[in-house]
């Protein structure tokens, strides 16, 4: 409710009150809250506890029992990074912006030698100007991470390889994360084309770039694909300067 004093020359003050109804935006707000105590308490824990029963199992039977058992715990982990990527989802939308000055060359540095110890198999390069700095969402680290760890997560190589690009042009900055990996399926492509209104009835990768793709226009940015030659994806990140 916000009140405001009117008067002419020759009449009294009074008071208007203007009221605005705010009841469907804290639906809302509560809602994520308890959508996000169910991800974080219940599915959370039991995917824990499912993944850890398959693990015993596996290492007391052999054979095809115990294959079994470790599709069980490949597929657990997937859900389990489906939902932290939602929980992060959730946090964003719930948090107002905030904004970041970023040095872009200190940040690809940083993800690709977080990268290298989570995934030694994997070659990273990392190519940017010394001097290049942005300001973008809070969140931007993470999305570079996600790019990152998609591109080495769903190769199928025998060497992974992935560079990291950064370039300036007259007006933004462009960051491309090139790998050498199979093709990104195309309904996970779209979610970078499809208009950001579209609920993000995603999985896997695809809930990942769409969480990357929220990240990035939060930053006023644009994030588009391209293939990679001979083979690969490339995704590039464009943030104005």
């Amino acid at each position: 409710m916000r009140f405001m004093a009117t008067s002419t020359e020759n009449t009294p003050t009074s008071v208007r009150g203007v009221i605005k109804d705010i009841t469907e935006q804290h639906q809302k707000e509560r809602q994520i809250e308890v959508f996000d105590r169910v991800l974080r308490h219940n599915l959370r824990n039991d995917l824990n506890l499912i993944r850890g029963t398959a693990e015993t199992v596996a290492s007391k039977t052999t054979g095809e029992i115990a294959d079994h058992n470790t599709q069980i715990m490949s597929k657990s982990d997937r859900l389990l990074e489906t939902v932290s990527v939602q929980r992060d989802i959730m946090e964003i939308l719930r948090d107002d912006p905030a904004y970041e000055e970023f040095d872009i060359a200190a940040i690809l540095e940083q993800v690709a030698a977080s990268m290298r110890e989570q995934y030694p198999q994997a070659e990273l390069t990392v190519e940017s100007p010394a001097r290049l700095s942005v300001e973008a969402s809070s969140h931007f680290t993470r999305a570079v991470e996600e790019v990152v760890q998609n591109a080495i997560e769903h190769n199928d190589v025998r060497q992974t390889s992935v560079q990291l690009v950064a370039e300036q042009t007259d007006d933004a900055i462009h960051v491309q994360i090139a790998d050498n990996g199979p093709p990104i399926p195309e309904m996970e492509r779209d979610v970078l084309v499809e208009p950001r209104e579209r609920t993000p009835l995603y999985h896997g990768s695809g809930l990942g770039l769409w969480f990357v793709k929220l990240i990035i226009f939060r930053s006023n940015g644009e994030i588009w694909f391209d293939e990679n030659d001979p083979h690969g994806n490339i995704i590039t990140i464009e943030i104005p300067e």
